[in-house]
């Protein structure tokens, strides 16, 4: 913690007299004055919270403050950002905006799923958030037909891992 600083009487009018020359000489004699965090908006409350369940878009839920032993440590939140279905207990984010309480941010971890030891796409399937597992595999971008024969130019690339592949062969014959 800093030093406290103490000033004479005399110091203090001398600063005192200081201040004052510098806001009478502003233009328009105003004083110098301080700003409003945000200039004047309200900061909003913002907590982290848990909850158990399924939560649909557009529906209430109530959520529990995170560290908070004493009561109240519930709030009523709105879900307007996305169905979810986690598969244990989820943290939340929630801010209060007027007298209502929304969800910011749920931890997408706890969302049906999630592996943290691959590589995975967020998408929302049947109105809820869904981590869908992504595969390597090697397909044919294209074929070309020369005078030595077929020739299949083929690509390594990433797909979601419930689409269905396909194996085709082709049967060839020799050109002559």
């Amino acid at each position: 913690m800093p030093d406290r600083i103490s000033f004479t009487r005399p110091a203090v009018e001398r600063i005192a007299d200081v201040v004052r020359a510098v806001e009478n000489a502003r233009p328009g004699g105003e004083g110098l004055r301080s700003r409003a965090v945000l200039d004047g908006a309200k900061p909003k409350p913002f907590k982290v919270c848990t909850f158990t369940g399924a939560w649909a878009i557009n529906t209430a839920k109530v959520v529990t403050f995170r560290n908070v032993t004493t009561t109240p440590n519930t709030v009523s939140a709105i879900n307007l950002v996305c169905g979810l279905s986690p598969t244990a207990m989820c943290e939340v984010s929630v801010a209060k905006d007027g007298t209502a309480w929304y969800l910011v941010q749920p931890n997408l971890t706890k969302q049906p799923g999630y592996s943290a030891s691959s590589t995975q796409l967020l998408t929302i399937v049947n109105g809820n958030l869904t981590w869908i597992g992504t595969t390597t595999v090697d397909t044919v971008i294209s074929a070309t037909l020369g005078t030595a024969g077929l020739v299949f130019t083929r690509a390594r690339i990433q797909v979601v891992s419930t689409a269905s592949a396909s194996q085709i062969s082709i049967g060839t014959t020799a050109c002559t």
